[in-house]
């Protein structure tokens, strides 16, 4: 028996027919919980294939430390199962992975004074991936992202095979061709959606993806400044100040 399959089996729920009973969110903007999801994204990439290996073990890349950015930790009884990074794309602040990529195409939206939702680095861990709908939870972590900011658009960036599980289940259509991705060694397509068709056409069929004012609450507060949910100053409590945190993951401390 795995190590995730011993903490899901304490809870009476762990027949996962309500993953969200057993589910907590937790926003990583301190070096502890940044690391632990970089050694998950480690591992899970590795599994895939498409990342190198190095001895530290380690997966980030320079857009993790971007102020429009959101880096999510999944835990399922303290066990660190998943993680999702999620940018809000906004005309004063484009910077993501998915606008540097397709920038073509997501620049004229933007210059409309369209806002939209870029997750990326979406992984699970390899010990919990046959645990039902624990994906869904953690992608859900975008729909409850782009409610509280009130984005116009869902975007997400796919290996090709993945793309039908997309549009099923987000309601998302392609909206460019295969490119190269920072950081993978496999090209990626753009999907997109406005976030009203997501949420008129998902949430009803896979209520999952839904969740209440309450929830939103908990997790974000009342705060709508983006640039108060990453690794800066306001959040430097902790030795989690962007530059302390750099020279951290790159091996300088």
């Amino acid at each position: 028996m795995s190590r995730f399959s011993r903490r899901i089996s304490r809870d009476p729920n762990s027949n996962n027919t309500d993953i969200l009973a057993i589910t907590d969110y937790h926003i990583a903007n301190n070096t502890k919980s940044r690391d632990d999801i970089y050694r998950l994204r480690y591992r899970s990439y590795r599994r895939e294939g498409i990342i190198s290996e190095n001895s530290r073990q380690f997966f980030f890349d320079k857009y993790d430390f971007d102020p429009n950015a959101v880096v999510f930790g999944t835990h399922i009884n303290d066990y660190l199962a998943g993680s999702i990074r999620i940018h809000l794309l906004s005309k004063e602040n484009p910077t993501s992975p998915a606008y540097d990529t397709y920038h073509d195409i997501l620049s004229p939206l933007l210059r409309n004074a369209e806002t939209m939702i870029d997750p990326s680095r979406f992984v699970i861990d390899p010990e919990a991936r046959t645990t039902p709908l624990l994906p869904f939870s953690v992608i859900r972590l975008a729909c409850m992202m782009a409610e509280h900011f009130e984005s116009d658009w869902m975007l997400a960036t796919v290996r090709p095979e993945h793309a039908a599980f997309y549009k099923r289940f987000c309601s998302l259509e392609p909206m460019s061709e295969l490119r190269p991705y920072p950081g993978l060694s496999c090209p990626l397509m753009l999907l997109g959606a406005r976030n009203k068709d997501v949420q008129d056409h998902v949430f009803a069929r896979y209520p999952i993806f839904s969740s209440t004012f309450a929830e939103r609450l908990a997790l974000f507060g009342t705060e709508r400044a983006i640039e108060r949910f990453g690794m800066g100053p306001a959040n430097d409590s902790d030795d989690n100040s962007p530059q302390l945190l750099r020279e951290h993951s790159s091996g300088q401390l």
